[in-house]
């Protein structure tokens, strides 16, 4: 009896991994859709075209922010357009967040074409400012931010004078300070903003002082986590419960870390 219990159980769990195994298939094709629907949209709104045709190729620059949520969507986007023939340089920032980049697909599925877009990569490397004997915080950050913008100055000083110049300036909407940069260098009409998280959360970030307005957060009061939000355009109704806790609590709000997400957005 024992045993029969353990054939189905064995069966169930073999059941469920396939199934497992097909929704993540599912998803990484959405994603692979989604990410070459993306880019192409990315090479219509940059006209690379007239630069396609030259014995060298077009050259952008690739720069996203120092933490793996962020340095992930920048691979993949620097990997299609590195399959379309343009040339990538990323910006890695030392002793900070960024992983080392693996010879492998985002999706840790290896391939052949993976490896050669990832290889062709030129990488260079500024500092993160990031001090690690310290606690990681909203000042912290500030510095750090400061720090990189600083050295991507002195990168794009050196890499405007190259053979091969950026024409396109790729970076994370995290630093706030992209057009700036772009404008300094002329690459303002082809600078674009990465930004790597959800939809969703962009959206919320824009709302939030409607949100405040309305007495939704911060939510402090029993029960006012239960309150549904239901009148912002473009979003489904949702719990406050269900928004980030930084964007609930008072103290997240007044965060530094906070107050930049709002200064970039």
């Amino acid at each position: 009896e024992n045993g029969r219990d353990d054939r189905t159980r064995a069966r169930a769990g073999t059941h469920t991994h396939t199934h497992t195994r097909i929704a993540r298939t599912h998803l990484y094709t959405a994603l692979d859709q989604l990410l070459t629907a993306s880019t192409k949209a990315l090479m219509a709104v940059i006209d690379f075209s007239a630069h396609l045709h030259h014995d060298v190729a077009p050259h952008v620059l690739v720069v996203p922010f120092p933490a793996q949520g962020h340095t992930n969507p920048a691979l993949s986007v620097a990997k299609f357009l590195a399959d379309n023939g343009i040339s990538i340089t990323l910006v890695q920032a030392c002793n900070g967040l960024l992983p080392q980049i693996p010879s492998h697909s985002v999706h840790g599925n290896h391939t052949a074409a993976a490896d050669q877009a990832l290889q062709i990569f030129r990488k260079e490397t500024i500092p993160s400012g990031l001090d690690h004997s310290k606690p990681f915080s909203g000042a912290v950050l500030k510095v750090s931010i400061n720090v990189m913008r600083d050295a991507l100055k002195e990168l794009l000083q050196r890499l405007m004078l190259g053979e091969n110049p950026p024409i396109c300036l790729l970076i994370d909407s995290f630093f706030g300070w992209g057009n700036d940069i772009a404008a300094e260098f002329g690459l303002s009409r082809d600078r674009v903003d990465l930004w790597t998280s959800s939809a969703a959360a962009f959206y919320l970030g824009i709302h939030v002082q409607d949100l405040v307005a309305s007495g939704f957060i911060p939510a402090t009061e029993e029960g006012a986590k239960e309150k549904i939000v239901d009148f912002l355009p473009g979003l489904s109704a949702f719990r406050i419960a269900d928004m980030p806790k930084n964007l609930i609590a008072e103290e997240g709000l007044q965060s530094d870390m906070f107050i930049h997400f709002r200064s970039v957005i």
